[in-house]
């Protein structure tokens, strides 16, 4: 029996999934502009042990493989370590991203208010979560007025990538013995650890 999708197929609707809460992203920025201070070369969110699903580490390996001097960029990176293990090896010395295209899920998400799961019982109840420099100061009050309209959901959007990289791992026949494949695990966001795999 074959699988319900192509790896190829899967890779689109991951792709539809991130500009979605791009979209999502971008309206809140708009809505929120005075209180959201995410822009080019902020990177108090890109933490150096972030892990990437199997979805998102195929998206990077194509983005290295179209873009040979951004992988051979990111390798020289991870062998300076220009922010001495304190930000993610994809960084620049200025606080770029050399992979910015096919950046993970978390880094498209984080910065805006989300809406977290904090307990599987209580499917109703979320949690707020924030960047620390965002919503503050004048900006606080805002808070109090949030409704789950001015967040994103995690939880939703990690249970759709879950699906996909459940079906990813159906369409790649990993994963049949019920044992975690190399295939199916989750990967260092760090260029070497994308490309042995």
């Amino acid at each position: 029996m074959s699988a319900p999708y192509t790896p190829e197929e899967l890779d689109a609707l991951y792709q539809r999934l991130l500009g979605q809460v791009e979209a999502q992203f971008s309206e809140l920025q708009t809505r929120f502009s005075g209180a959201m201070r995410c822009a080019s070369g902020c990177h108090a969110c890109c933490h150096p042990s972030l892990t990437v699903s199997p979805l998102e580490a195929r998206a990077l390996r194509a983005l290295f493989a179209t873009h040979p001097e951004r992988f051979k960029e990111a390798l020289e990176l991870e062998d300076r370590d220009p922010h001495q293990g304190a930000r993610c090896p994809l960084l620049s010395e200025e606080g770029l991203c050399v992979a910015y295209e096919a950046r993970p899920l978390v880094c498209r998400s984080f910065g805006a208010p989300l809406a977290q799961l904090e307990d599987p019982e209580r499917p109703d109840e979320r949690s707020l979560a924030l960047c620390e420099l965002n919503f503050t100061g004048e900006h606080e009050a805002l808070l109090a007025t949030l409704t789950s309209d001015d967040m994103i959901d995690t939880h939703a959007t990690d249970t759709l990538l879950g699906a996909l990289n459940l079906a990813l791992s159906q369409a790649l026949n990993t994963g049949a013995s019920g044992e975690q494949s190399e295939q199916s695990k989750r990967v260092a966001l760090r260029a070497s650890a994308l490309i042995s795999l």
